[in-house]
């Protein structure tokens, strides 16, 4: 069990945590839509943002745990 000492700032952490992977999701977008690049290259893109929802979500869950507590 998590403890209410500091969970105010596991909270603040954990939606910084998510607003920045967040916007490195949307900047890898522009990316793929806005420069030239491999097939290779926009499959590790693609790839890069995939895991980094799967972040976003596992982020997301800690974050009810938090608020479950």
């Amino acid at each position: 069990m998590t403890q209410p000492f500091g969970r105010n700032d596991r909270v603040g952490k954990i939606k910084e945590v998510i607003a920045n992977t967040m916007d490195n999701i949307g900047d890898t977008e522009e990316t793929l839509e806005n420069v030239s690049l491999s097939g290779a290259e926009q499959a590790k893109l693609h790839a890069l943002n995939q895991r980094r929802e799967q972040s976003v979500e596992a982020f997301k869950q800690a974050l009810d745990e938090e608020f479950s507590d």
